[in-house]
């Protein structure tokens, strides 16, 4: 252990102690800096995604809605698939007698 306390505490440069604070403090607020730019591009790359994918679902899912088909007895999806106009053609149909 002696061999320790005869080390020299000289720095191993010429500069001042208060020059070498000085860097080191505004290499810190550099990096935390960049390190706030990353974070926000990251953000903004976040947002832009969930835009896009909302807006992707409202196309979609009203798309799908429409191509659903409705199930049932044939009568009932016949039924489901005309107007109201239609249906009261039907209905006043004149009932005519079946030939022979």
């Amino acid at each position: 252990m002696k061999e320790f306390e005869n080390i020299n505490t000289n720095l191993p440069y010429k500069e001042s102690e208060s020059y070498v604070d000085a860097l080191v403090e505004r290499s810190k607020e550099t990096a935390r800096r960049h390190g706030q730019v990353i974070n926000r591009s990251l953000l903004f790359s976040l947002a832009g995604l969930a835009a896009a994918a909302a807006i992707v679902l409202a196309v979609v899912i009203p798309l799908r809605r429409e191509t659903v088909q409705p199930t049932g007895s044939p009568i009932e999806m016949f039924l489901a698939s005309i107007t109201d106009a239609e249906a009261a053609m039907i209905v006043d149909w004149p009932i005519e007698d079946i030939p022979e």
